[in-house]
């Protein structure tokens, strides 16, 4: 059986390297209160009863300043046919499911939106699935009664469905058909067929993407990063003495099980937040070799490795080291919790929520009670297998004045108009995960 994080034990050598390679030893995860109507032009400011904000999570202003709305959502295997459907105004589960999603995105109304599991189209090479959910959102404002707000769309190839040519899951077969599970267990990410589970960002009006200072890092090998987590055989199918991996499949084997982006954005300040967007894979679905899990906790790691500018880092067109020093968010479901669940050496904490670059003070929540299955969920539980995966984490400096998990119509960011139109059963019949926003303040680019 796998263990999570918790029952595991990390070592002293084990600590330090993790803390040398940009990770550090969790602390107990911390909630930080917002306060604010939810409109985006907000003066923000704290009563003598009211808690002392964590550091960078709220601070006390005079004057009225433009918030930034940051959603990430996982919108659970969303396909192009069904997206098209949708807009013609079918009537079918797919179809129903595409235009939910689109609604519900539109009532949230954030101006920078990373969708995770839309598919890609390898045949044309083209955004055709983010490019047809934009107007999807525009088709569902304009149902809601909102005003109209273009969107960029950022779509670039991912490795799910990628087939490898190599037996990656050890199990003696090869399967190239696409279609099928046996398929994506030798894909260079898991996906049934190429461009499957990928990932699109959304940039509303009058925000614009900086589409020439963008980076990918789709094929950054993982036998590249230093101290990599290969995995050893599993004593079954591969002798515990020998790698899992062959030098073949190294060569092969990148580190993102789909992409990871650095997407800059102009605010429309003049200012510029870089969206660092990946979904790692899930830390589950493998044996005792534990691949999964040791590559989620690696994919992870990039982002810290990033943020420190590791010179071993090469992108898709071959540019060397890391961030920029402009602020960022990292985005994603990143398929790992803080507190419980199957990631190996909670990565989550030890390279982003603890890490010095980073500003992880405040837990979205919801404010509905939803008992899933038989089980109560957390408020910060982002997906309804009763875990926190999904997130919205801004580099330290930026301040974050309120945010949540929408499980339905009560928790939208804002006074919501939207009383003929119930989102609390929509938001059930979208996807296993639900949207995770925040409202962010940059820092003032002049200081």
């Amino acid at each position: 059986m796998k263990r999570g994080w918790a029952g595991s034990l990390i070592g002293t050598a084990g600590a330090l390297a993790l803390a040398f390679f940009g990770c550090e030893e969790p602390t107990e995860p911390q909630a930080a209160d917002a306060v604010g109507s939810g409109d985006r032009t907000d003066i923000v400011a704290a009563s003598e009863d009211e808690p002392a904000p964590a550091e960078d999570a709220l601070t006390i202003e005079e004057e009225p300043y433009t918030l930034t709305r940051v959603c990430t959502f996982n919108i659970e295997d969303l396909r192009y046919d069904d997206i098209m459907a949708a807009g013609r105004g079918d009537d079918n589960e797919g179809a129903n499911r595409a235009r939910y999603a689109a609604r519900l995105i539109a009532a949230i109304d954030p101006d920078i939106l990373l969708v995770n599991e839309l598919e890609y189209d390898f045949i044309s090479a083209e955004p055709l699935s983010g490019e047809a959910f934009a107007q999807l959102i525009r088709q569902q404002r304009a149902h809601l009664g909102l005003g109209d707000r273009e969107y960029q769309v950022f779509q670039e190839p991912s490795n799910t469905g990628i087939h490898s040519g190599l037996d990656l899951n050890r199990d003696g077969q090869v399967v190239f058909e696409p279609g099928s599970r046996e398929y994506g267990n030798d894909a260079l990410g898991y996906g049934e067929f190429p461009g499957h589970y990928a990932m699109g960002l959304f940039v509303a009006s009058p925000l614009e993407i900086e589409r020439d200072e963008a980076r990918t890092f789709q094929s950054l090998l993982w036998q590249s990063m230093p101290d990599a987590l290969l995995p050893a055989g599993d004593g079954e199918r591969v002798p515990e003495s020998e790698p899992w991996y062959t030098d073949e499949m190294l060569a092969k084997l990148p580190l993102s099980s789909k992409s990871h982006w650095d997407v800059p954005v102009r605010l429309e300040d003049g200012s510029v937040l870089r969206v660092l967007a990946s979904h790692p894979t899930p830390p589950v679905f493998d044996g005792p070799e534990d691949r999964n899990g040791r590559r989620n906790h690696d994919e992870i790691r990039f982002w810290a490795e990033y943020l420190r500018e590791a010179e071993w880092i090469v992108d898709d067109s071959g540019v060397s080291g890391g961030a920029s020093d402009d602020p960022a968010v990292i985005m994603g479901d990143l398929n790992s919790d803080p507190i419980a669940g199957d990631s190996l050496d909670n990565p989550v904490s030890m390279c982003l929520l603890a890490n010095p670059l980073m500003d992880g003070s405040f837990t979205p929540q919801s404010e509905l009670e939803l008992e899933v299955r038989g089980r109560v969920l957390r408020p910060d539980a982002t997906a309804e297998f009763g875990l926190r995966v999904d997130y919205v984490l801004p580099t330290r400096g930026s301040i974050v004045v309120r945010g949540g998990i929408v499980r339905g119509e009560a928790d939208l960011p804002s006074a919501s108009s939207l009383s003929h139109e119930s989102l609390d059963s929509l938001v059930y019949d979208v996807s296993d995960h639900f949207p995770v926003w925040l409202d962010l303040r940059l820092p003032d680019p002049e200081q």
